[in-house]
């Protein structure tokens, strides 16, 4: 992809430097994974900062940078208001959009993510599809089988996972997605299909500050989910989250006489 479509792209931004010419390869956050060609996205994080090794991602042959403020070094780069919020939609550009063509399915809630996901990745085997799996354990895509970092992974990676998994015939996704990742806006450019919703109780407050918050996080990702929300009829939370959905609701549950799916009988 051209340099300069993506400053088309972005539209309101400040340049610094000469875009015209050069072809993006690739984009990441981290400069310990830039190779030649690829854009760097200087992130502040809450440990440490972007900016502060744009010298480095220069060195590794990073044809420009993307910045909130522009550094001291001579790359060309392109000055947004936060680089996070744009970092998923970059992205997705380099990468093609990747996720629109394939069955995407994301799946939140305090407990149960990884079961589910696995559950979910056995019924669309079973179905004749071919998934990519990201979660807690482990990301698998293509021929590839990475053990886990995070529970969701960061934006550039989410993109270029599956557009690798694509060239070995992936034709669909599955993957868990934390609160962290829908609030640090790391799946924003995702085409979910279907969201699924387990349960929520009180985590991560740490870092959301309020329950209030952690579920407004969560209820992110119906906000948008395409063609259904399915939601666990028996959560406390099930209205509020109904209430979020853009997309069509399937309720499920075990006490919930209301519920579109109850289970009626069960042996383990």
């Amino acid at each position: 992809m051209e340099l300069v479509e993506i400053v088309n792209r972005l539209g309101n931004v400040e340049v610094k430097g000469d875009v015209l010419a050069k072809n993006v390869r690739g984009i990441t956050h981290d400069s310990r994974k830039v190779k030649e060609g690829y854009l760097f996205a200087c992130v502040p994080g809450f440990s440490t900062d972007g900016h502060l090794y744009i010298e480095d991602a220069k060195r590794k042959g990073a044809v420009a940078a993307i910045v909130e403020r522009f550094c001291d070094c001579d790359i060309p780069q392109i000055k947004v208001k936060s680089v996070r919020e744009v970092l998923p939609w970059l992205a997705s550009w380099v990468y093609g959009n990747p996720s629109e063509n394939i069955l995407c399915v994301g799946v939140t809630g305090t407990n149960g993510k990884t079961t589910t996901t696995f559950l979910i990745e056995s019924i669309l085997e079973r179905a004749g599809y071919k998934p990519m799996l990201f979660g807690t354990v482990e990301y698998k895509f293509g021929d590839k089988l990475i053990p886990a970092s995070r529970t969701t992974p960061e934006a550039p990676d989410i993109m270029e996972f599956i557009n690798e998994g694509k060239t070995y015939g992936n034709d669909s996704l599955v993957m868990e997605v934390s609160s962290h990742s829908l609030e640090l806006h790391r799946v924003d450019s995702l085409d979910f299909d279907v969201g699924v919703f387990t349960n929520i109780t009180p985590e991560h407050l740490d870092f959301h500050g309020t329950f209030e918050n952690y579920r407004n996080a969560k209820a992110k990702l119906f906000r948008m989910v395409k063609k259904a929300s399915i939601l666990n009829a028996d959560d406390e939370s099930f209205g509020f989250m109904k209430g979020c959905s853009k997309a069509p609701v399937i309720s499920y549950g075990l006490k919930d006489a209301s519920a579109d799916i109850k289970l009626k009988d069960a042996s383990l």
